[in-house]
């Protein structure tokens, strides 16, 4: 089973003392933890149920609260978000190797609500890859554009994907990306 354990960092010896254990899943693989430009909310993308959860934080005591739980894509990587924090980026990277034919890498938008839920952009809430393998991204300081890397999984030994990185624009306005 997939779990968030939570612990407080001693900030004079750095050392660690838990304080809770969330589950998010049945499978042990989740794509990954990020927190809200604000530090209100962490997401976390399950990779075994296609969905991000999304958790309250609170800052007094670490402790964690389930607030959403969003429909996502297949097989959802990384989340990353807008430095205003209005807008997020799911990359979805299929998790088959190697990927059957059909099969479209997209990267999935999403509108941030002050609640911490995600809605779905419209009336494209995703726009498909450059690359084959989207995983990891990152929004530059300025919110003008988004990098995903494109990973080249090995499948039995062979690598089916060129590693790359793609450059996405992002509308300022509507957080659409092109």
């Amino acid at each position: 089973q997939s779990k968030i354990k939570s612990f407080v960092v001693n900030s004079n010896t750095g050392a660690l003392t838990f304080i809770e254990s969330i589950a998010t899943g049945t499978n042990p693989e989740t794509g990954s933890l990020r927190f809200s430009p604000s530090g209100n909310y962490l997401y976390s993308s399950a990779l075994d149920t296609h969905n991000i959860s999304v958790f309250s934080y609170d800052s007094d005591n670490g402790h964690l609260t389930l607030a959403h739980t969003v429909p996502s894509s297949p097989h959802p990587s990384v989340i990353t978000f807008t430095p205003n924090g209005k807008f997020a980026y799911v990359s979805n990277d299929l998790g088959v190797a190697p990927p059957t034919v059909g099969d479209v890498a997209r990267v999935y938008m999403y509108q941030v609500q002050q609640n911490g839920n995600l809605v779905a952009l419209s009336p494209e809430s995703s726009i498909q890859s450059l690359g084959n393998t989207p995983y990891d991204s990152v929004v530059e300081p300025s919110g003008r554009y988004l990098y995903v890397t494109n990973v080249g999984p090995i499948s039995m030994g062979f690598q089916y994907a060129e590693t790359s990185v793609s450059i996405y624009s992002i509308d300022q306005a509507t957080g659409a990306l092109s």
